[in-house]
C-alpha cells in the first residue's frame, strides 16, 4: 500500500488507530522523501514535521529510493540509476538524529529554491493552459468534445509521448503505471477543460506518487481533492483503500 505524505503526519499524529493498519505493507517512497527534505514544514512546526518523518522511517515496511522516472525504467526493463534519490534519504537521517531544529538561516535557501523550481514548473504548465483555453471559441462545445471516447484516446495517447519523452523511451512498460498514466492522463484533461482549476507543488508530488502503485497494489491518502477525485473520474477506485 503506497501512501500519501499526509498518511505519515496522520500515524505520528495518532489520527490513524494501529488496528487500522494490523496487517497492512505500508510502502515509503523517493516522492515522500523529496517532500519531507522540502517542505517549510521544516521550520514552521519541527516537532510535527520530525515525528512524521520518524514514522516514514519506523513504520515503512519498504521504501522505493529511485525517483519516479528511474522507477518507471526500472519496471520497463530500461536501465536506470540506482542512486538517484540517495541524498533525499542522507538528509531524513540527519532530521531523525536531530531532536532541535538545524539552522533556519542554512534551510531557508534550499526550501526557497525548491519552491521557485516549483512555481516555474506552474508557471509553464499554467501558460499552456492559458494557450490552450485562448484558442477555444465556445467553452461547452470544447468540454463536450472532450468527453468523448476518440478524444479520451486521442488525449491518453499525448500524455503517454510526454511520458515516453520524460524516460527517454517509447518501450515502457504501461500496464505497470496503470493508475498513474491514466491519473496524469485526467489532470491534464481537466486543466484543458476547467478554467478554475490550478496545479501547484504538491499535487506534482500526488500526482508521481502513483508510479509507485502497481497492478494489485493500492493507494492510501486522507487528501479527497483533486488527484484522488480524478482517480475516481478516470476509473481507477479500485486502487483506493
Amino acid at each position: 500500500m503506497v501512501c500519501d505524505t499526509n498518511i505519515w503526519y496522520w500515524l505520528s499524529a495518532g489520527n490513524i488507530s494501529e488496528l487500522e493498519i494490523q496487517n497492512k505493507h505500508l510502502i515509503g517512497t523517493f516522492v515522500t522523501a523529496q517532500e519531507f527534505c522540502s517542505t517549510y514544514n521544516i521550520i514552521n512546526n519541527y516537532k510535527l514535521y520530525r515525528e512524521a518523518v520518524i514514522a516514514f522511517n519506523q513504520r515503512s515496511s519498504i521504501v522505493i529510493t529511485e525517483t519516479p522516472i528511474e522507477y518507471i525504467k526500472k519496471l520497463s526493463g530500461l536501465d536506470y540509476s540506482v542512486n538517484d534519490g540517495w541524498e533525499a534519504f542522507k538528509a531524513l537521517e540527519y532530521i531523525i538524529d536531530n531532536e532541535i531544529l538545524p539552522s533556519k538561516e542554512l534551510l531557508l535557501p534550499h526550501l526557497d529554491e525548491y519552491s521557485n523550481v516549483g512555481i516555474e514548473l506552474n508557471s509553464k504548465v499554467m501558460a499552456l493552459k492559458l494557450d490552450i483555453q485562448s484558442k477555444v471559441s465556445e467553452r461547452g462545445a470544447y468540454r463536450r468534445a472532450m468527453t468523448t471516447e476518440s478524444a479520451k484516446a486521442k488525449h491518453f495517447e499525448v500524455t503517454k509521448n510526454i511520458i515516453a519523452q520524460l524516460v527517454g523511451s517509447n518501450n515502457i512498460n504501461w500496464e505497470a503505471i496503470d493508475l498513474f498514466i491514466s491519473t496524469f492522463d485526467e489532470w491534464l484533461r481537466q486543466l484543458s477543460i476547467m478554467t478554475t482549476l490550478t496545479i501547484t507543488p504538491n499535487d506534482w508530488s500526488d500526482i508521481f506518487n502513483l508510479v509507485y502503485v502497481q497492478p494489485g497494489d493500492y493507494y492510501w491518502s486522507k487528501d479527497e481533492r483533486k488527484t484522488k477525485n480524478f482517480i475516481k473520474i478516470c476509473g481507477k477506485s479500485n486502487y483506493l483503500i
